[in-house]
């Protein structure tokens, strides 16, 4: 019985197909990690943003002056 075989065992590539279709599965597993990882990094870095805007505006509205008698604002504030 004669069976065929596929253009991958023909041409010679199938070490080549396999070898960088396991590079890239492999790249998007590191990346999905990575990406998974970053999501409570990027919301502790929102909560930290948050909270500085709110201590920040607490100390304007409260008359916090400094020796000038201007409101104190953190750098790149009131620009």
């Amino acid at each position: 019985m004669i069976m065929m075989k596929d253009k991958l065992e023909k041409s010679g590539h199938r070490r080549l197909y396999y070898r960088l279709r396991a590079t890239c599965l492999l790249g998007l597993l590191f990346l999905s990690l990575a990406g998974a990882a970053a999501i409570p990094v990027g919301i502790s870095y929102r909560l930290a943003q948050a909270k500085a805007v709110e201590e920040t505006s607490e100390r304007v509205e409260g008359g916090e002056e400094n020796e000038e008698g201007e409101a104190s604002l953190p750098l790149g504030e009131g620009i």
